[in-house]
């Protein structure tokens, strides 16, 4: 079964045969150049100063951003499943908690959210995706984020980028805190979130009592290596910054997302998303019938709807070169063809 799931990715036998590597001691010399490189380039790509790696899924990283800088009070955007989980973090943290909920196909605009701080202005944290994977959703992130630190630069602001690192080129200069993971773009299995940080978050890090012990970002101010770390998954990630050009990557992305959405329009078949992303493609699948069809024909596996949605949508995972994506275009276009002829077929019988 070929993953073109909306996470995790299907991992490339380039990287599989690193995995199966031996493994290095966390505090040898050899791994510490290996993970120094993967911060080092780790910066690059999302342009922070500062890359926290730890040992979990992208989720740890959420709850790793929040507890960690421990605002008293924060606003989700919430538009789907893992937005839904900034909220359930912050409850969970004893943080007070406030939201401005759509519905799981539609993005925010920065002047509602402007409006909202303006009505609590003791809220000091903004919580969001920059593409909701529930609904394949692409927010204006950016420019929200420019919006809120000129209404208050003191507003801090965290931003799930999960779905988008490595698929898409990312404007974070008014970020403060950025979680990723590496089992979407960056093409590896679940095991390594990370967490950008600005030089402003950092002060604030090094000065507040964190919300939680493992994940506190507060152990690696001093030891950048403060737990056991994979060293397989750093070699591997190592292999992906030596060999995957980025710029090139988003330009696939973009061009492949196009083509995708393309076919998917003239066969009739609605995009679910108002704002749509390009590196996770949700459609109209009612009972998920192409998934189903893709799965059991063609041995491929995207991803249903989430939740309410589990059903009535269905997902694909566009992550780039290290994919066979024109065997997963030539594959849907084969099914949706089957599913015309036999819609026909009905009609005329």
């Amino acid at each position: 079964m070929q993953l073109f799931s909306a996470g995790p990715t299907q991992t490339p036998d380039q990287i599989l045969s690193l995995l199966a590597s031996p493994t290095l001691h966390h505090r040898s010399k050899e791994f510490e150049e290996i993970f120094e490189s993967c911060v080092t380039n780790m910066k690059k790509l999302l342009g922070l100063p500062h890359i926290f790696f730890l040992l979990s899924s992208g989720s740890g990283g959420m709850e790793s951003a929040l507890s960690s800088l421990a605002p008293s009070s924060v606003l989700v955007l919430e538009n789907g499943k893992f937005a839904q989980r900034w909220s359930q973090i912050a409850h969970n943290l004893r943080i007070q908690t406030h939201s401005i909920t759509k519905e799981w196909n539609q993005a925010h605009s920065p002047q509602e959210v402007l409006d909202y701080l303006r009505s609590y202005p003791h809220i000091e944290c903004v919580c969001f995706q920059s593409v909701e994977s529930s609904g394949g959703v692409k927010q204006p992130y950016a420019l929200i984020a420019q919006e809120i630190k000129a209404y208050n630069p003191q507003i801090l602001i965290i931003l799930d980028g999960i779905a988008s690192i490595g698929a898409e080129s990312l404007n974070l200069t008014h970020i403060d805190a950025c979680i990723g993971a590496t089992q979407k773009a960056l093409m590896l299995p679940t095991g390594l979130a990370f967490v950008g940080i600005s030089n402003p978050a950092l002060k604030l890090i090094q000065t507040r009592s964190p919300l939680s012990f493992y994940l506190a970002l507060q152990n690696y101010l001093h030891s950048p290596i403060a737990f056991s770390l994979p060293s397989s998954l750093f070699v591997a990630l190592s292999w992906v910054f030596e060999h995957l050009d980025f710029e090139i990557n988003y330009q696939v992305v973009a061009k492949r997302a196009k083509q995708t959405r393309d076919l998917l329009n003239h066969y009739k078949i609605p995009i679910y998303s108002t704002s749509p992303a390009d590196s996770i493609i949700a459609f109209c699948d009612p009972h998920n019938q192409i998934k189903n069809i893709l799965a059991q024909d063609k041995q491929i596996l995207i991803s249903s709807g989430q939740s309410h949605l589990k059903t009535q949508i269905s997902r694909i995972g566009n992550f780039g070169i290290l994919q066979d994506y024109d065997y997963f275009l030539k594959s849907l276009e084969e099914v949706l063809i089957s599913l015309q002829d036999k819609n026909l077929q009905n009609t005329l019988s």
